[in-house]
């Protein structure tokens, strides 16, 4: 396996359901986990809305549950994620 980049990157909504997702998990979003405690991760405007609506489908259908989608998305809180400005940020923010 490569050796992963973990300094600073692009975190996908996928990825990041991949940690807490039991059987999406690999030995590579196992590795990038681990290496967020010193990483910086970016992430689109949009990042948070889509995470949670990932975690609330887990959890509709059953792969999760309703409490471990709250747990996980409290767990990215503590996370050094940036969100990226961008001009639908910004829009969106002005409606």
């Amino acid at each position: 396996m490569k050796d992963i980049d973990t300094q600073r990157f692009v975190l996908d909504c996928s990825v990041a359901m991949a940690w807490f997702l039991p059987d999406e998990i690999t030995v590579s979003t196992r590795s990038l986990f681990d290496g967020m405690a010193e990483s910086e991760a970016w992430v689109p405007s949009l990042w948070r809305t889509e995470m949670a609506n990932a975690m609330r489908s887990a959890a509709r259908s059953g792969r999760i549950s309703l409490q471990s989608a709250s747990t996980s998305l409290e767990m990215l809180e503590q996370l050094n994620i940036q969100i990226a400005d961008d001009e639908l940020g910004q829009q969106s923010s002005q409606n």
